[in-house]
């Protein structure tokens, strides 16, 4: 028998409210459905579990509403300009993923509703618990290993990156990059992380794509700084 829903106040008092990101964070407009007593689709237990991760420092939870839009939706929502966006919005201006031949991920959509998402952190000695400079079939056998777990979709975490900084000022992905399992027009992977301006020198986000060639080579040089932001599963 499934165990009980916790609520968005329960969440917020075993995380904290500083690991958490709501829809009015999100919308950053006064939203109906910002209710306290909100289920989240995630038991009591699971987010206790994450709270002491988060304390013993082997994890990084955070509780994070999504819209439930593409990312070439996150990205025109926050971007006023066309499909490229300037230095000033800390995404560096690309757009090989707005050609028409990708849109079949660009496009893509998950489902709207609070997700608990772990950044494992920047510092070098996490980088095994994030599954840095693994290849992309070990850190599948690993995380089939791990029920509760799965990779965080791109649009979850692309979102994410940019309502945890908004909302509580920390800028994730700075030193490494989340390998998504979405694929390119090409059938390369594609990764999200930090790359510097070639404008004023600042750390910003921008969307990668992985070197096909280089997806089962022994060479771990290829995946450094290349990592997994985990998802906690919902229980149905």
């Amino acid at each position: 028998m499934k165990k009980r829903d916790a609520s968005l106040l329960e969440a917020s008092i075993i995380l904290g409210p500083e690991r958490i990101v709501n829809i009015l964070d999100v919308t950053g407009k006064w939203n109906r459905q910002l209710k306290l007593d909100t289920e989240l689709g995630y038991t009591i237990e699971q987010i206790e579990s994450c709270a002491e991760a988060n304390k013993n420092g082997l994890a990084n939870w955070f509780l994070v509403y999504h819209q439930g839009k593409s990312p070439k939706e996150i990205l025109a929502e926050r971007f006023k300009s066309e499909f490229g966006f300037g230095a000033k919005n800390r995404f560096e201006k690309n757009l090989w993923f707005s050609h028409s031949n990708e849109s079949f991920w660009v496009n893509k959509k998950e489902d709207a509703g609070y997700y608990l998402i772990n950044f494992i952190g920047e510092k070098e000695e996490y980088r095994e618990l994030r599954f840095e400079s693994t290849i992309f079939a070990m850190q599948e056998k690993i995380i089939e290993k791990l029920p509760q777990k799965c990779r965080a979709p791109l649009g979850i975490v692309l979102e994410a990156v940019f309502s945890i900084y908004d909302s509580l000022g920390i800028l994730l992905l700075e030193k490494w990059s989340h390998l998504s399992s979405t694929r390119s027009y090409d059938g390369s992977l594609i990764y999200l992380g930090a790359t510097w301006s070639s404008e004023n020198g600042e750390k910003m986000m921008n969307i990668f794509k992985f070197p096909k060639n280089h997806e089962d080579s022994v060479d771990d040089f290829h995946y450094y700084g290349i990592g997994t932001v985990l998802m906690m599963k919902k229980i149905i």
